[in-house]
């Protein structure tokens, strides 16, 4: 249902291990209540001889439901490219585990990530500083109720 999902895995599900794997949740174009519709455009290192077929870049598009009604035109336009807009120098583990724990230190990067993970909508309220730890609690809790490992010490 959201826009900007992450999760971690790591190694013998330790988060003080090596980060292994990223889920790439794509958005829906399903206009939930208070969420535009979106989606995700990948691009993968290609068909090629000794290609790794790894996630190389990836952009988010969105309609402002709003402006849609008001224009009677649905138009689709670039959101985000996650690996500009939050400066990873790629789409490995690793990156997203460094982008998470940039968020833990840098309220504005995590306000950026709040945003777009309910695409851009100005109807969700006040994101306290419980509601703000959940956001990067859930991020690195790939694994269904692991949280009291996760979370310890956010």
């Amino acid at each position: 249902m959201k826009s900007l999902i992450l999760q971690m895995y790591f190694d013998d599900a330790n988060p003080k291990n090596r980060a292994t794997h990223t889920a790439f949740v794509a958005p829906s174009l399903t206009t939930y209540s208070y969420l535009n519709p979106a989606y995700r455009v990948y691009t993968i290192d290609g068909n090629y001889p000794g290609s790794s077929f790894t996630v190389i870049d990836e952009e988010n598009y969105w309609a402002n439901l709003t402006e849609v009604n008001a224009n009677d035109k649905l138009e689709f336009k670039l959101e985000y490219n996650k690996r500009q807009d939050y400066n990873m120098k790629d789409l490995s583990p690793a990156s997203f585990h460094d982008l998470l724990m940039r968020m833990l230190k840098d309220e504005t990067l995590l306000d950026k990530y709040i945003t777009h993970f309910y695409r851009n909508t100005k109807q969700v309220g006040e994101c306290d500083a419980a509601c703000r730890k959940k956001f990067i609690c859930d991020a690195m809790t790939g694994e269904a109720g692991k949280e009291d490992i996760f979370c310890a010490g956010l």
